[in-house]
């Protein structure tokens, strides 16, 4: 999920061919369970901040550009990526 203020983009890739964008979808205030393939015990989901030190450091910056780096999972990387890999702009 990118947060953008009062909009939110989720990004969900799966296999080489199957990507789906929403916006607004996922309540991150809102309390979650995840039974972890045992329903009879949930634990609570809850939204940190500050997990990932490089990408809370971009906060408040504008997203330009993205890249479709790994073909069968989500990935970030905060290196300039390999001209191989696909850009797409934001840009209006």
């Amino acid at each position: 999920m990118v947060d953008f203020g009062d909009e939110r983009l989720e990004i969900t890739h799966w296999k080489f061919d199957e990507l789906s964008l929403t916006w607004n979808t996922i309540d991150p205030v809102g309390k979650s369970s995840w039974d972890w393939g045992d329903p009879a015990e949930p634990s609570s989901l809850r939204w940190r901040q500050d997990v990932f030190p490089k990408l809370s450091a971009l906060e408040g910056q504008v997203l330009q550009d993205v890249e479709f780096n790994a073909p069968d999972e989500n990935g970030l990387e905060y290196t300039e990526p390999e001209s191989s890999y696909r850009r797409h702009s934001l840009a209006g």
